[in-house]
């Protein structure tokens, strides 16, 4: 019964030793991931290359909502006259709409791919948007390529199971172009997200005076009936540019010097045998001379701590 006791205060002396050491490791490995996040942070570089994004995201803004503040009272008169229909101002309603109700699609999209990504693609959607309604001059086509819309007749009903091509993909462009200017700047972050959407005000006012003349002169090219039509593919043109200024849009990544914090932390932690290498934790022991032994790995271990006899 005696031995009994001495082999089970044994054991209960190496599993308050084992505790001990995970204890330990936890902590240990808890300040190795507040020391790899510190060093892993990147900063804002409020500046340099931050400057190249507000240039973009302003001429981005000034395209964007330009285009949709202005085209309405540049198309809808002669829609209503070409299509004998007063109920084409529903299309640039329609736009403006899904531009904005598109807004959490776009930040999910951003969150899993990049702004740049989603800026690009926004663009060639929304470029596409008015390729089609130039291309195929019908009213139904217009509400599909302009936004989203149900209720009417059921000669629609096929083109409203589609998704809106302009309206979403200008709201796809607006987003990250808007985002990203706070992820290059924190000090000056107010400033240059001021100079970014100053873009749609001004981009507002250049294309409120230009697409009556860029109507007219189409007028005497091909004609009233079809001015349209090339304007759309004008606007079809400008809206690609969105894809360039997307461009910049690029995430910001650690630097050089960050990374090579991040190994030298990663480095001393494993130790100087490399990753697989076993760190060995002896534990003085007088009656049993034990060993503890725990994988090499940046992951926390909690439990699984192996003793060898």
């Amino acid at each position: 019964m005696q031995g009994n006791e001495i082999e089970k205060e044994k054991n209960n002396e190496i599993i308050n030793k084992q505790t001990l050491n995970n204890n330990e490791n936890d902590e240990k490995m808890n300040k190795l991931e507040d020391r790899l996040e510190q060093a892993g942070i990147v900063k804002p570089p409020d500046g340099a290359f931050g400057w190249a994004v507000v240039f973009a995201s302003f001429c981005t803004n000034g395209i964007v909502d330009g285009i949709i503040f202005t085209v309405s009272a540049s198309l809808v008169p002669r829609w209503e006259r070409f299509f004998n229909n007063n109920t084409v101002t529903n299309v640039t309603s329609l736009l403006a709409g899904f531009y904005l109700l598109s807004g959490p699609l776009a930040s999910a999209l951003a969150n899993s791919f990049g702004c740049n990504t989603v800026a690009v693609a926004g663009a060639f959607i929304a470029a596409i948007g008015f390729l089609v309604s130039a291309l195929i001059p019908a009213l139904p086509v217009l509400y599909v390529a302009f936004g989203i819309i149900g209720g009417l007749k059921k000669k629609l009903e096929i083109f409203f199971r589609k998704q809106s091509f302009l309206g979403i993909g200008f709201g796809l462009v607006f987003l990250p172009a808007i985002v990203i200017v706070g992820q290059y700047f924190s000090e000056k972050r107010a400033l240059a997200t001021g100079i970014a959407v100053c873009g749609s005000g001004i981009g507002t006012a250049i294309f409120g005076q230009i697409n009556p003349i860029i109507l007219d002169h189409f007028d005497k090219l091909v004609g009233e009936e079809d001015s349209w039509r090339i304007f759309l593919l004008f606007l079809s043109a400008i809206t690609l540019t969105c894809a360039i200024f997307g461009c910049f849009f690029k995430p910001l990544k650690p630097s050089k010097s960050q990374l090579e914090q991040v190994v030298k932390i990663a480095s001393e932690f494993m130790g100087k045998g490399g990753n697989n290498e076993e760190i060995i934790l002896r534990e003085e022991n007088e009656e049993n001379n034990k060993i503890i032994r725990r994988p090499s790995d940046t992951t926390k271990i909690t439990q699984g701590v192996e003793i060898e006899r």
